[in-house]
């Protein structure tokens, strides 16, 4: 039987940040960015940085079922399959997409009101 591993440490450390961010996005490439970026550190923490992980590694993917691909040269690699496999990384990677895709679909409903576009 296989042990199973879980993230949830960094998942809770990574969050408030990652709230404050999207909260904060001024469009859809800021929210692109914003999950790239956190799925990345939580991807590094769980490898230990056993593997040299690059920003498009990890993109926010609407379209696609679970909300998020992972480039083809991460997930050849030996250590990402053991833990995609064998602990909750891809739920924790889902909850991020998740929260992502809400923001993404309220600029997309409503455009005019992003930060960017609302004066003081």
């Amino acid at each position: 039987m296989t042990r199973r591993v879980s993230f949830t440490s960094a998942e809770k450390e990574l969050i408030p940040e990652f709230r404050e961010k999207i909260n904060h996005a001024e469009g859809v490439i800021d929210l692109e960015n914003f999950f790239s970026h956190t799925v990345i550190k939580l991807l590094h923490k769980a490898m230990n940085g056993g593997f040299p992980l690059m920003p498009d590694d990890a993109q926010f993917a609407p379209e696609s079922k679970t909300g998020y691909k992972i480039s083809a040269r991460l997930q050849n690699d030996k250590l990402y399959q053991d833990l995609s496999a064998n602990s909750d990384l891809e739920q924790i990677i889902r909850k991020f997409a998740s929260a992502t895709a809400k923001r993404y679909a309220r600029f997309r409903k409503h455009p005019e009101k992003s930060p960017s576009n609302i004066r003081n």
